[in-house]
Parts: C-alpha cells; structure tokens; sequence
C-alpha cells in the first residue's frame, strides 16, 4: 500500500530541490517509527483487541495516503518538506498497527499452518508491491501526483471497512502483561533470525531512493520505471507460497534464509555493477540491459521495519557520496556477512544437539517396568491398537525400539527402559519406579494430565520427548 509512490515521489521531490539524503531520511522515518511501535503493539495487541487495532490502522494509513496528494499544493520547500515528515509519520502509526495485527491474525487463526499460510500472506504483500509502483506510475501520467494517493487512500480505507465486520471476534481474552520482546532477544536463533530480516528488508530499503534516479539516467518514462519496480515482488509473490510450504514440510527455514542471503549477495554485485569486477561492465545507458502470536509478530514487523528505515537512509547517503555501483557492492557483502553468521549459528546449533543426543544415550539408567504403575507410551500391537494391559508377555509391542532401531518383541526384559520423560523441572526422569515422580507431557486416556503416576490403573498413551517426538524403548 505505500509501494506506488517510489517511482515518481523521489523524481518529483527533487524537482523541487530536495536531496536524496533528505529524501532517503524520508522513507526511513517511515520504518523507523514502525520499529519503534510494532513491540509495543504487539505485547498489547490481544488487550487491545486484534480487530480494533487492525481497523485504527488501516483508516489512518488511508486517511494519512490521501493527505500525501494534496501536498504537493505547498509552494514552499521546507513547509512541504515539514508536512510529508509529519504526514508520513501518521500513516507509519498507522501501519505499525495494521501489520502487527495482521501477522499475529494469521497465526492465532491456523497455529498448525503457519509456514503455508505466511507463504501466502507473503504473496500478497509481493501482488501489492508489484501493483503499487505500476499502478502508482499510471495514475501519475494520468491526473498527476495527487490521483494515486487519493485512489490508494480510498481503497485502504473501504478495506478496512470490509475487514473489520469480516474477521470473526475473539472467543476468549489473553492476558500479554507477563510477556515482553526481551524475551525473545534472549535467544541467540531468534536475534540471528531478525538480522536476516533486517539485512534483506534493508536491501529492499536500499533500492527505494537510489533506483528511480538511477532508471532516470537511462531515459526512461515514468511507467516504464515502474515496471522494473514490478519484478522483484513479482517473483517474490509467484515463490512465497513455495517456500512456505517447502519449510512448514522439512522444517528447514534457517538454510533457506542463507541460501537467500547468498543469492541476494550476488545480485547486488551485479546490480552496481560492481567495480571489484571490471569484466561486468554496464551497457553503456542503455534500455536493453496471542500472547505469543502479538510478541513475535511485533517483533518480525520491528525487525522488517527496522532494516526498512536503515536501507533508504544509507542508501540515499552513499549513493550521493559513493554513487551507486559501489554502494550497491557494500549492501552484497551485508548480505553476505549475514549469510556467514547464519550458517555458523545453525552448524554450532547442530553439533550442541548431536553431543546431547550421545551423552543421554550414554547415562541411561536401566529400570524395571515390569509393575503395572510403569509408563508405557505410545505402543501399540500388531493390530495398530493401544496397548493398555502389559501383563501378558505374549503382547507384541510394534512400535518400541532399541538403541539399534530395532522393534523391540518382548518386553518382559527387565533391563529395557523409557528413553526420554520429563518432570516438572524440565530434568529427566531416568527412574519411573519411584512414584513421587511427576509427568508434564503425559496425557491419559481422557487426554487429561497426569499428575501423579502412582495409580496403577493410569493408562498412558502419550509421552513425548524434549525433541517433541515420541518416545522410545530399549533394551
């Protein structure tokens, strides 16, 4: 929704003698303050009220975008320079609170699909971002600046009209107030994780205040400029849903942001072109060429925003300093810098949970299940039923297995053993005879807690891991 303006905003704001750092400043002070809001946003979002938040912030980005158009009747250079200042920090409000609502939405309505369905939120931010500058640049040559501010502010809000009687109301209320994004910046995957946001939303920042005049150089017409606008969301929005379901099917986003970051790396080399490669030469100027939900979506959007608003300022400065090749050659090895700490983070991640897996295998402590009180989880006979009575030995348990993945037959065996439950205190629980331990991640056959396994007559059917997978039997 604020995708339309970057083919002519830059070019007519510096018909009027406005600088590119002034005017990268400009489209960063946009991100910043969504930066700066989306946390905030998103700790209150459920106390709030996720359809009230979305509804504000769509009305007053509209109401802030139709602002924009009648801006351009200020004769006056540095009062039109105060007034898109102002005007565009209303309309960031106003996103800040549009797009924290909407991720945390997304999620809170399909928990279980979040990969899949972030894939196709993506795709349509990509559709937008591909229409806006095109359909922006059309507007333009047509009834001049003010049409397609006035067009897109009238559609943010009948949208938001529509959304807010669409989306259902929320059956219970969260509480957010012992929640908090320090949190999450206690983890170092999730810190790493928000980097790789920054750097590439920065390298989209990048492009916003540099491109247009960089396109301008080669004479091209306004419509034509917006065209190259189209390309990237255009293939951003046709491979988002793939990507997501690729990751939501082999839970391997944090390779794939690597291998992004490495495409996007030697993208930029080529973008300048670089000068570090002298055989890249340009074409000489020519056309050929809840709780939860709330916490991390204001988080995602902080991130997002925050290399949003450092892309167009560094942007606007290098390239008036540095000009553009080199600036552009800076940016990649950004991209590569986070790629290289990425890749460590996940390969250091990977051997710390091969050494924990071997060193549980290594202290496993034999104990007796042979007492009815014992918990066995998750077995079940040649019949694919639950097992719920082990006294008879002539029971064939399928799905137990040894530490050589083989199917265990007889669990009569006193020297087998439960691999992996917890207690209370997150410690493993090694010894399953003693009854005072407690289960966290057991469930009976009412799908209840259990609580206490001293009961003989508790059935267990579901134990599982700290690895959240099912757990196992050895001899």
């Amino acid at each position: 929704m604020h995708s339309e303006k970057s083919p002519f905003f830059t070019i007519k704001a510096t018909q009027r003698g406005i600088s590119r750092t002034v005017i990268g400043i400009l489209f960063a002070m946009f991100e910043f303050v969504i930066f700066i809001l989306s946390p905030l946003i998103g700790k209150y979002l459920s106390t709030l009220g996720y359809r009230k938040v979305f509804f504000v912030g769509v009305i007053l980005s509209g109401v802030s975008t139709m602002i924009i158009g009648v801006l351009n009747y200020i004769p006056d250079k540095n009062v039109f320079i105060v007034s898109c200042f102002v005007v565009r920090f209303l309309e960031a409000v106003g996103s800040a609170a549009c797009l924290t609502s909407v991720y945390a939405i997304v999620a809170r309505a399909f928990p279980k699909k979040i990969p899949s369905v972030m894939g196709v939120i993506e795709m349509c931010n990509g559709l937008g971002l591909m229409i806006g500058p095109a359909l922006g640049s059309g507007l333009y040559q047509i009834g001049g600046f003010g049409l397609p501010f006035y067009t897109t502010g009238a559609m943010l809000i009948l949208t938001g009209i529509f959304c807010f009687f669409a989306i259902p109301k929320p059956t219970d209320k969260e509480d957010n107030s012992s929640m908090s994004v320090f949190i999450l910046l206690k983890n170092p995957s999730i810190m790493i994780t928000g980097l790789m946001i920054l750097i590439a939303a920065s390298g989209i920042g990048f492009l916003e205040p540099t491109l247009a005049i960089q396109l301008k150089e080669l004479d091209l017409s306004t419509a034509e400029a917006g065209g190259f606008f189209v390309l990237l969301p255009f293939v951003y929005a046709l491979s988002s849903p793939l990507w997501g379901y690729i990751n939501e099917k082999k839970d391997c986003g944090r390779c794939m942001m690597n291998i992004a970051l490495i495409f996007a790396f030697l993208s930029f080399l080529m973008f300048g072109p670089t000068p570090l490669i002298p055989f890249i030469k340009s074409e000489g100027h020519s056309k050929d060429g809840m709780a939860v939900y709330g916490i991390v979506a204001g988080f995602e959007s902080a991130s997002f925003s925050l290399g949003a608003f450092i892309g167009p300022l560094l942007g606007g400065i290098m390239v008036d300093n540095l000009k553009f090749p080199t600036a552009s050659t800076i940016y990649a090895f950004m991209f590569l810098i986070v790629a290289l700490i990425g890749g460590i983070k996940a390969l250091v991640d990977k051997i710390k949970s091969k050494k924990q897996s071997q060193c549980i295998l290594t202290n496993l402590t034999h104990i007796d299940i042979s007492d009815r009180t014992d918990i066995i989880t998750s077995v079940v006979d040649n019949n694919n039923k639950v097992v719920t009575d082990i006294s008879d030995r002539t029971d064939i348990i399928q799905s137990a297995v040894d530490n050589d993945i083989t199917v265990v037959s007889d669990i009569s065996d006193r020297t087998n053993i439960i691999k992996s439950a917890v207690d209370n205190n997150n410690t493993m629980v090694t010894d399953l005879c003693d009854r005072t331990n407690k289960l966290t991640s057991a469930v009976d056959n009412d799908n209840k807690s259990v609580t206490d396994i001293s009961d003989s007559t508790d059935i267990i059917t579901g134990v599982v891991d700290n690895d959240n997978t099912s757990v196992k039997i050895q001899r």
